[in-house]
């Protein structure tokens, strides 16, 4: 299973930074959909709401980034923020469906959950 936690792992951050570029893509056409046509009004409120999806776009990958770093170093709590990522990823399909079906698949799995077990330190005196 740790093949595929690493492959869960990349994939929240891949398609994460894929998110965060198709947001500023949406915003430049907006803002240059606005200019095209001239139209001070389309100007003035495509530019308030290009950077209102930059900043949705960037806010709702920094979980699935932050998740996929640190699941890669094998933190629990990484583990369960990714898995209410995925949930939250099952709505958009149909990429999204198909990781949070697989990263759920992956993080839910018994061989996953001992992976992440804490070892118990012990203290050199």
């Amino acid at each position: 299973m740790e093949q595929h936690v690493k492959a869960v792992a990349w994939l929240q951050i891949g398609l994460s930074i894929v998110w965060i570029i198709l947001g500023f893509a949406m915003a430049a056409i907006l803002i240059g959909v606005g200019v095209a046509s001239h139209d001070r009004d389309a100007v003035e409120i495509l530019s308030i709401i290009a950077p209102i999806i930059i900043v949705f776009c960037v806010l709702t990958s920094i979980p699935s980034i932050v998740g996929g770093i640190f699941l890669l170093k094998h933190k629990e709590w990484s583990r369960i923020l990714v898995i209410v990522v995925s949930f939250i990823d099952l709505i958009n399909f149909p990429i999204g469906t198909a990781l949070g079906i697989y990263s759920l698949w992956v993080l839910l799995n018994k061989d996953t959950i001992k992976l992440f077990i804490a070892q118990p330190t012990t203290v050199n005196q």
